[in-house]
């Protein structure tokens, strides 16, 4: 977001809570974002602690809204560490730190 030449650092949402189970998770990550009042669509992210984005995909939410949407995330790829999830839309930025344990 560009504000008078500025860049402004993007909006944290705090409507939607974020739940991942199992965390620590071995191959497979189960995100539940509660209260769903995300607008389609929305991109998904998990960085390292570095930065670096691992994994992006854009996720067209088929819940409705207010009800808890599931999704399913293969970590096999992941190696043991800790990561963070972040869930963007038009409505700002939900974060959610997980650990990957093998």
């Amino acid at each position: 977001v560009k504000v008078s030449g500025k860049s402004m650092p993007p909006k944290v949402s705090q409507q939607n809570t974020i739940v991942l189970f199992p965390n620590p998770a071995v191959n497979n990550l189960q995100i539940t974002i509660e209260n769903n009042q995300l607008p389609n669509p929305v991109i998904m992210y998990v960085t390292d602690m570095a930065g670096k984005k691992l994994i992006q995909k854009s996720i067209s939410l088929l819940s409705r809204s207010g009800e808890a949407l599931k999704i399913q995330l293969n970590t096999t790829a992941l190696a043991s560490g800790l990561y963070i999830l972040s869930i963007q839309s038009e409505s700002g930025i939900s974060t959610q730190k997980f650990i990957i344990s093998r």
